[in-house]
């Protein structure tokens, strides 16, 4: 596992941003640093490990702090005058080795703390279709904001399966799981909620957005609405709004959460949304008017209603279905929603 830091000399150029020469040596593919805080000036700076940490002291006192975190990174590719990167380490949440990629924009146009959207795939999907699929680069390096884009679930030998696309490996579903065998590697809600949370990237934490598409519209709104303080934004493609009363979500949270109905509620957003009474959000859903999930009644987004505190900004496409054609067909429409909701 690589553990690199930036020693020597750094030139702190700008008052209250990241100077340009550290930024490059984070996009660097050598680099596996990550900024927590940064203030003040100086004109000449050192870097010291103390601990485990990397202290950066200036002339003019203390400048910036480094925390360092074991991932490994797996690949880094110039896109849109930004950098986007996939990187793996091992979960404490999970139990296992997970993948996930990072966009971070150009530093020059964008200094300082960044804007930041959290992206949650789809079933049977891993971080790459959103990379890959979607086209986020150019839109995340017009506005700015760092992308980051988790596997769907626990991978490894050693984690439970089962067989079907639906259930197990590629099908976290956001939740932390309760049942046995379940319930030690599939934490995804942990997983996305705290530990890459901890991952420090610089980010702006009063400026941070979460969205997803089908099995990650669902993971989107909930995570979303039972932690207002951390997520300012949401938006969904194609989610799965009441799975407590849809055939396919029945069966997945029987087995992932037990048979007591009440505790699929924490994980069910139009439940969710009925008793929310957090700072007012609104929710931009973008669903297909041909997707077959919703003529099976799997996704119901009727299901959320309105309310003082919701409002849901919903928009059912002509001629499209549930595919990644349609999440590329209006994708910047969520961005231009969480640059507005964030006032980037």
């Amino acid at each position: 596992m690589a553990r690199n830091f930036f020693l020597g000399p750094i030139l702190a150029s700008k008052t209250g941003s990241i100077p340009q020469e550290i930024y490059d040596v984070m996009l660097s593919d050598s680099a596996n640093i990550y900024f927590w805080a940064f203030t003040g000036r100086a004109d000449l700076a050192h870097v010291y490990i103390i601990g485990g940490w990397a202290i950066v002291i200036g002339i003019s006192f203390y400048v910036l702090i480094m925390t360092y975190c074991e991932i490994e990174l797996i690949s880094s590719w110039r896109s849109f005058n930004g950098y986007q990167k996939v990187y793996k380490h091992q979960s404490h949440e999970n139990q296992c080795e997970m993948t996930f990629g990072v966009y971070l924009p150009c530093a020059t146009h964008h200094t300082g703390p960044r804007p930041t959207l959290f992206f949650l795939s789809g079933i049977t999907a891993t971080h790459a279709n959103f990379i890959e699929k979607f086209g986020p680069q150019r839109l995340a390096d017009k506005y700015g904001f760092i992308i980051i884009n988790p596997d769907t679930s626990p991978r490894g030998d050693d984690v439970p399966d089962m067989d079907g696309p639906d259930f197990g490996k590629g099908a976290g579903f956001y939740l932390d799981a309760t049942e046995e065998p379940w319930s030690k590697n599939y934490r995804m809600y942990s997983y996305v909620t705290k530990e890459l949370l901890d991952i420090n990237f610089p980010i702006d934490e009063e400026k941070i957005g979460i969205f997803g598409f089908s099995m990650g519209g669902h993971g989107a709104i909930t995570i979303g609405l039972k932690h207002p303080e951390i997520f300012k934004s949401i938006s969904a493609f194609a989610p799965v709004c009441h799975p407590a009363k849809s055939f396919f979500g029945r069966r997945l949270f029987a087995r992932y959460l037990g048979t007591d109905e009440a505790t699929w509620a924490d994980y069910d957003s139009s439940m969710l949304a009925a008793r929310y009474t957090g700072p007012k959000r609104v929710i931009r859903v973008d669903i297909g008017a041909i997707d077959p999930f919703l003529v099976k009644k799997e996704l119901q987004p009727e299901s959320i209603q309105n309310n003082e505190h919701l409002e849901v900004d919903y928009h059912c496409q002509p001629d499209y279905d549930h595919s990644h054609w349609f999440v590329a067909s209006f994708i910047e429409k969520h961005f231009e929603h969480h640059a507005k909701e964030l006032g980037v």
